[in-house]
C-alpha cells in the first residue's frame, strides 16, 4: 500500500503515531497560523501529503510543505 498512499504505515498502522497524535493539539512547538495574514486560500491544506483537514491537525507530521506554499507567509514554526 505504501506504493499508492504516502506514508501508509504512519497514517493507518503505527501505534506510536496514534499516541503522539493525541497530544498534537497540546504541543508547545509546531506550525502556527497568523490569522491576520491568512487569506483562507487553502493552499496549505491542498499541498499536504498527509491529507490533513487543517494546519496542525493530529495527523500533521510537521513536514513544512504548508509553510513553503503559503502565499502570505502566514505559517511559521514555533
Amino acid at each position: 500500500m505504501s506504493l499508492f498512499l504516502y506514508r501508509f504505515f504512519c497514517k493507518f498502522i503505527c501505534p506510536l503515531g496514534a499516541f503522539y497524535g493525541l497530544f498534537n493539539n497540546y504541543s508547545i512547538l509546531g506550525i502556527k497560523i497568523d490569522k491576520d495574514k491568512c487569506i483562507h486560500c487553502n493552499k496549505c491544506i491542498n499541498s499536504c501529503l498527509m491529507d490533513v483537514k487543517k494546519v496542525g491537525d493530529r495527523e500533521c507530521i510537521e513536514c513544512g510543505e504548508c509553510i513553503k506554499t503559503c502565499p502570505t507567509n502566514a505559517l511559521k514554526r514555533e
